[in-house]
């Protein structure tokens, strides 16, 4: 049997005492194994706790990107909705000059109409005045209807 050494501290001296083999066997009982065993059940939950905060570090990250990406998806969501309401609002000033130039082709087509019917109405009218006075109803003979 070997012989352990123990050391006592008693009033400022170093006193070295053996222990036997069996003292020491019988010193180290179960609650000093269970504290062991707890121990190194610790040393495991600090392991998966730092795994597990690599992990989430990896999520954080992860989600800080989606949430970058989401954000330039609406920037740019945006950015369509705000070119197609400028669109829709250029085609309906678009589409009122469009009407008004309609509009007013459609006056100068009965201004047209009307001066027609109206140098008509005048030919006729010479016409009839004149019934003794040989008057060609054409155009080119019509200088006196000339403003």
């Amino acid at each position: 049997m070997g012989i352990e050494w123990r050391i006592h501290i008693a009033r400022g001296r170093i006193i070295r005492k053996p222990i036997p083999i069996m003292d020491i066997i019988q010193e180290i009982n179960p609650t000093d194994n269970r504290i062991i065993e707890l121990q190194n059940h610790i040393a495991k939950l600090e392991n998966e706790i730092a795994i597990k905060d690599q992990l989430n570090e990896g999520l954080r990250k992860q989600l800080d990107e989606t949430q970058y990406q989401l954000n330039e998806t609406a920037r740019m969501c945006n950015e369509n909705a705000n070119m197609v309401m400028n669109a829709q609002e250029w085609m309906n000033i678009l589409r009122i000059n469009m009407i008004g130039e309609i509009n007013r082709i459609k006056e100068l087509e009965q201004e047209i109409n009307f001066g027609n019917k109206l140098f008509n109405q005048i030919v006729d009218l010479n016409m009839t005045i004149s019934s003794d006075i040989n008057i060609d109803p054409s155009i080119g003979n019509m200088e006196l209807l000339k403003y």
